[in-house]
């Protein structure tokens, strides 16, 4: 499956929880492996969003805000240009 171009995301870190608590330990060791997996396969782009900030999480700091969701989201449709050549227009769902 060379021919598939994947782009894989980093698991950010939960904030609901002290940063130095054991399942950050394993999200941030996580993370690492997933950014070593891109100098194996010349079709995976890696996107770290392991450290996208607080600010970008809900008040209970466990997903997502609309502003995180809009981050990736538009991260997302940049990359899909960027990695698909043949894309010749972009539509901004955001007028």
């Amino acid at each position: 499956m060379v021919h598939v171009k994947v782009l894989l995301y980093t698991i950010p870190v939960r904030y609901d929880l002290p940063l130095w608590s054991c399942v950050n330990d394993e999200i941030r060791s996580v993370n690492d492996k997933i950014v070593n997996l891109q100098k194996h396969f010349k079709n995976l782009t890696v996107v770290d969003i392991g450290k996208i900030g607080r600010r970008f999480h809900t008040a209970h700091a466990l997903h997502l805000n609309v502003l995180g969701k809009l981050l990736v989201s538009d991260d997302i449709l940049h990359w899909s240009v960027l990695l698909n050549n043949d894309v010749k227009e972009v539509i901004n769902p955001w007028p």
